[in-house]
């Protein structure tokens, strides 16, 4: 944990009793005495420090402080078709360190429609992952993440309201490098199931403006092309 993360309503206390994972992690591992002042920030508020007032076996009270805002919103969106639970939690606490601004979870042809049952899609599973990811990275900016149900649902009612300058969709076919792709302004990246998307689902997202684009030879797993188209448009545009 390298950031105390708290919650908005949190830091509206003021004076705040921490208990459990994190309280044990500033006790055990941070050894904080009170006047210590570790590094603390407030969901999509800023960043500063916690000054720690008092200890106990179990527990700490600390008073946060912030001291600049929060990170800007990353550029880059992802659509993604629903990875395996097992890898959910994992690429969810990826994708919060790496930075991104809405994660948009779909339905897709070869998604197995047990995975919207697991648990690692409830709300406080979804909260716990990203707020991981968060801390590791010592950034604040929450993404958003939607989960959808049917594919054509969000092409045809979410999509048109969204603003990006461009729309992207990993596809192992495409001769389109993703780098000469991306551009300044926000991006959307598609990234299929396992086995990718099936051809009819390219066909439809490029009649809805999506431009295939290769992430190199190899072939990916879920977690790792995510990881790299991200990682990508983000130094893209950056560097743009």
């Amino acid at each position: 944990m390298n950031l105390l993360l708290l919650g908005p309503e949190e830091a509206a206390e003021g004076r705040l009793r921490l208990f459990g994972r994190r309280a044990a992690h500033l006790l055990r591992v941070l050894k904080v005495a009170p006047g210590d002042r570790p590094r603390a920030g407030v969901v999509n508020q800023g960043i500063g420090e916690a000054v720690v007032v008092a200890v106990g076996r179990d527990w700490v009270d600390v008073e946060v402080a912030l001291h600049r805002g929060a990170e800007p919103l990353p550029p880059v969106d992802l659509l993604l078709a629903v990875p395996r639970p097992k890898v959910v939690r994992r690429l969810l606490a990826d994708l919060a360190a790496l930075g991104v601004g809405a994660i948009h979870l779909t339905n897709a042809w070869r998604v197995e429609r047990s995975y919207f049952a697991s648990p690692t899609l409830t709300p406080e599973a979804i909260g716990r992952a990203l707020r991981l990811g968060l801390e590791q990275a010592g950034a604040v900016r929450l993404p958003q993440v939607v989960v959808h149900h049917r594919l054509m649902a969000f092409l045809d009612d979410t999509l048109p309201a969204l603003q990006h300058e461009r729309c992207l969709v990993a596809h192992p076919a495409a001769t389109t490098p993703i780098a000469a792709a991306a551009g300044a302004g926000r991006s959307l990246i598609a990234l299929g199931p396992e086995g990718g998307w099936i051809e009819r689902e390219v066909e439809t997202l490029r009649e809805r403006g999506f431009e295939p684009v290769s992430l190199g030879t190899r072939v990916l797993r879920t977690e790792t092309a995510a990881v790299v188209a991200v990682a990508c448009l983000t130094a893209c545009t950056a560097g743009g």
